[in-house]
């Protein structure tokens, strides 16, 4: 699986390999690879969990998951992806800070 979070670069995590996102951070996960990917996920805080529970009633056995779907599960729990003039920003940010500005 590879792991993306503005201005941090990506992480790409093999099987067996554990990554900790911090509270708040924007990020994704995607699979970029040819193989089949699977990955659990524990989720802090627990309620964030009814988020994967309501889009897998959305979208029942077989359907596509589509961004317009995606969207409209996140709305429910107060979430929204970042668009790309946010990852910009960020990015911007953290290297203002790894160059001590």
């Amino acid at each position: 699986m590879r792991f993306h979070s503005p201005g941090r670069g990506t992480l790409d995590a093999g099987v067996g390999e554990l990554v900790t996102v911090p509270i708040r951070l924007p990020h994704k996960f995607s699979n970029p690879f040819d193989e089949e990917a699977v990955f659990i996920n524990t989720i802090t805080p627990g309620f964030f969990v009814r988020y994967f529970e309501y889009l897998e009633e959305m979208i029942g056995d077989g359907a596509t998951l589509t961004k317009e779907v995606n969207m409209e599960a996140l709305k429910r729990f107060a979430t929204v992806p970042l668009t790309d003039d946010m990852v910009r920003q960020f990015e911007e940010v953290f290297e203002q800070k790894a160059e001590g500005v």
